[in-house]
């Protein structure tokens, strides 16, 4: 999944300048700059388009449940293998902030449902789940037949966007640029 930063402020600016600056270095620095504002989403637990933190949905309990003893207990944040796949990319002049192509990265941004049938393996976690907890919500998905499909919603959680204070942040460094 890619995102494009389209702010029209800066696409200008930077085309009034393109003839006179090392434009790939800029690049790079407007590109860290996104790639520390996407790693500052995730460590706050989301952040909204003015920077207030936190404010993607928590875990379900059922997650909570599972992840006793582990860390983690933020959204997105158990193997941390989707914020750790973040990276620019650079073509010419343009920067394109892109994910490590994990299955599931569309599906934590934007949210959705999905529809997982139910495995043997599945079967099992599920049986080991609900002996440790004794939550009956563990026993129901252990008990349904292999092959069953599950419905699955998962909300949105936006992780590859920008606050306004990273766009005056990329603004500055372009007004700033020094070749």
């Amino acid at each position: 999944m890619k995102v494009v930063l389209t702010d029209r402020g800066v696409k200008t600016t930077i085309k009034k300048l393109q003839d006179h600056l090392n434009i790939p270095r800029l690049s790079r620095s407007i590109g860290n700059i996104c790639l520390a504002a996407v790693q500052r989403n995730f460590l706050a637990g989301g952040r909204s388009k003015s920077g207030a933190t936190g404010v993607w949905p928590g875990l379900k309990p059922s997650t909570l449940l599972m992840r006793r003893g582990k860390s983690g207990a933020k959204p997105l944040q158990d193997t941390r293998a989707l914020m750790n796949g973040i990276h620019p990319e650079y073509t010419g002049n343009k920067i394109t902030i892109a994910t490590g192509g994990q299955v599931y990265d569309a599906i934590q941004h934007f949210g959705g449902t999905t529809h997982p049938q139910v495995t043997m393996k599945m079967i099992w976690f599920m049986w080991g789940q609900y002996s440790r907890t004794l939550d009956d919500m563990f026993a129901n998905i252990a008990s349904k037949a292999r092959g069953t499909k599950l419905t699955v919603k998962i909300p949105p959680r936006p992780y590859l966007m920008v606050t306004d204070g990273d766009v005056a942040e990329i603004k500055h460094t372009v007004l700033n640029f020094q070749p």
